[in-house]
C-alpha cells in the first residue's frame, strides 16, 4: 500500500502542524488531511481538516508551485454535495513566499470553523509537484 506523501512542523511554541496528501486513484482525488499540534501529542487527527482535490485542482496549485501564479485559493461548497449534512464549506489556499509557501486549509462545519495552517519548503513543493503530476498523469491514462 502506497505511503501518504507528509510534512509534519511542529515548533515549541505549540502552534505547528502537520499535512498529508494520499492520491486516491478510484476517486481520481487528492485527499489532504492537516492537523494542529497539540500539547498532549505531536498532532491532534482528531480535529483534523479533510480536503478533496480533484485533477483541476492540482493543476491550479501546480501554477503556484511552478511560479506561475503567486497563490491560489479553491472553495469548495459542501452543501451542494448529496449527503452531506454537517460540512458546510472547505477552503484550501496556497501562497508563494519568500523562503517556500504558506498552505491554509480551513473547514466550517458543525464543530464550528477549523484552520490548519503550515508551511511548505521548496523541496516539499517539489515533491509535490511530482505527486500532483502523477496523479494527473494516472487520472487520465497519461
Amino acid at each position: 500500500m502506497p505511503e501518504k506523501f507528509a510534512i509534519y512542523k511542529p515548533n515549541k511554541a505549540l502552534r505547528g502542524a502537520a499535512v498529508q496528501f494520499d492520491f486516491n486513484p478510484e476517486k481520481q482525488s487528492v485527499f489532504v488531511e492537516a492537523a494542529p499540534q497539540s500539547a498532549e501529542r505531536a498532532f491532534d487527527w482528531n480535529v483534523k481538516v479533510i480536503a478533496k482535490l480533484n485533477m483541476m485542482e492540482l493543476c491550479k496549485l501546480l501554477l503556484v508551485f511552478e511560479d506561475k501564479l503567486p497563490t491560489v485559493k479553491l472553495f469548495h461548497d459542501s452543501t451542494k454535495s448529496p449527503g452531506e449534512t454537517t460540512l458546510k464549506n472547505t477552503v484550501v489556499e496556497v501562497t508563494r513566499g519568500d523562503f517556500g509557501f504558506f498552505m491554509k486549509i480551513s473547514s466550517q462545519g458543525a464543530q464550528g470553523l477549523r484552520t490548519v495552517n503550515v508551511t511548505i519548503a521548496e523541496e516539499e513543493a517539489k515533491a509535490l509537484t511530482i505527486l500532483f503530476r502523477r496523479a494527473v498523469g494516472r487520472a487520465y491514462g497519461w
